[in-house]
């Protein structure tokens, strides 16, 4: 997804930025899952900030994060909702 925007960086900032893309891109360090999950936060946050000043388009992005994140079954994943820890 960001490889189309570092095409465009010069070379030097292109090969600065091109290891934590790849890592956050392909999710797998509990870091770039970290950061996986508070991007999708970010967004839910703003859709409800969107939706209470009436915006009404985002009521789809905002269910389909609640459903996204509801409750699972018992036989899931017993992987913590989020990979953030404190």
């Amino acid at each position: 997804m960001v490889a189309r925007g570092r095409t465009r960086l010069p070379e030097r900032s292109r090969d600065m930025v091109r290891d934590p893309v790849d890592e956050y891109e392909s999710r797998q360090t509990p870091e770039a899952q970290c950061a996986r999950d508070a991007d999708k936060r970010e967004m839910l946050l703003q859709a409800v900030e969107y939706r209470d000043i009436g915006v009404l388009r985002v009521e789809g992005r905002i269910e389909s994060h609640a459903r996204a994140s509801g409750p699972k079954p018992a036989s899931a994943s017993r992987r913590p909702r989020s990979s953030c820890r404190p």
